[in-house]
């Protein structure tokens, strides 16, 4: 979508007159505002991002990656990777992350695992086209009873993940060890949602906000009111 033009044409189209339009489907595609791309059909998921970073798509039971293309203005579908037919939608997280490898690396699933300092994280790997790649083996009904349900992941730093799952933020490596600094961060609510920015955080519960700086844990803004109930309308 190109927001700035679809914001522009609601306001034309509030304060114009419904006569002479050109209907959408004779518009060139090179001028749509909106453009739907035909690989994509039937998607499940997808990944959202401002800009023409790269994206992905599960559509039934494989994972498209697209890159925009700026001679023709458009996505195209570069690789793709098979999902296994028993995985639970919507798969959270669902987010491309860099990890110096050719193509970003899209993170599927967190686990926990007996230390108590580490995570294992599922990577769907577009480079050998494998899915779930932390174990050739993985049985998918184990990895549905025991991943954790995350609600929110970024990466901060080339080697650096944040995510949120119940009432805990989680900073690790790309390898799920938690970071030596500063790693977790507890709330006395369980998060709905997570967002993330240069030097806090800021977590989200059915009545209120809560931030935290990511340097020293101390509160930066919280605001509670338990009369209300707020839910956040995320990009997702």
């Amino acid at each position: 979508h190109d927001l700035v033009a679809l914001s522009q044409k609601n306001l034309t189209l509030r304060i114009s007159k419904p006569i002479n339009k050109v209907p959408e489907k004779y518009i060139p595609k090179k001028l749509a505002i909106t453009v739907r791309l035909p690989e994509t059909k039937g998607a499940l998921q997808c990944t959202t991002s401002r800009g023409t970073g790269p994206q992905a798509g599960a559509i039934f039971f494989a994972v498209a990656f697209l890159l925009q293309y700026d001679p023709l203005n458009k996505f195209l579908l570069v690789r793709s990777a098979d999902l296994d037919a028993s995985l639970r939608f919507p798969l959270s997280p669902f987010k491309l992350i860099n990890a110096r490898t050719d193509f970003p690396q899209l993170c599927v699933g967190v686990q926990a695992t007996e230390s108590n300092d580490k995570y294992e994280f599922n990577w769907v790997k577009f480079e050998d086209r494998k899915v779930l790649n932390t174990s050739d083996t993985l049985d998918i009904s184990l990895f549905n009873n025991a991943k954790l349900d995350v609600v929110g992941m970024s990466q901060i730093g080339k080697d650096s993940l944040l995510f949120a799952y119940r009432n805990k933020v989680v900073i690790t490596d790309l390898e799920g060890r938690e970071k030596t600094k500063l790693a977790v961060f507890t709330f006395n609510f369980h998060i709905e949602h997570i967002h993330t920015m240069p030097d806090s955080i800021l977590a989200f519960h059915s009545h209120g906000v809560q931030g935290r700086c990511l340097s020293n844990n101390t509160v930066t803004q919280d605001i509670s009111d338990m009369s209300k109930i707020y839910r956040v309308i995320g990009n997702d």
